[in-house]
């Protein structure tokens, strides 16, 4: 696999307004992986068009990792890329082939 990555998860404690609060909770801390570029994804809203680079992400998961859509990925060493879950396609239906569709803004 030619990246490594760290998955988090968003904090779970929400406040009286509903946003999360805490810090996110690290699934796993370093996912050796392969980033392909799949494309981009334009989305319109309030006067404006906002285009995000999306990625194809492969590697061997855990079947313990549940509810990975809602998690996000910062690639290693430096971690100033992030990378949105878009969705999760479990190849063979195990939890140990992993395909993810991923967006950057």
């Amino acid at each position: 696999m030619q990246h490594h990555v760290v998955i988090l998860r968003p904090p779970s404690t929400v406040d009286s307004l509903g946003n999360r609060t805490g810090s996110p909770t690290v699934v796993c801390p370093e996912w050796p992986c392969q980033i392909l570029p799949a494309g981009h994804r334009e989305t319109e809203g309030q006067n404006k068009t906002e285009v995000s680079a999306v990625y194809e992400v492969h590697g061997y998961g855990d079947p313990q990792w549940e509810n990975l859509s809602e998690c996000w990925l910062e690639i290693l060493p430096d971690r100033r890329r992030k990378l949105q879950i878009l969705s999760v396609i479990d190849v063979r239906t195990n939890g140990l082939r992993l395909r993810m569709l991923c967006g950057e803004s």
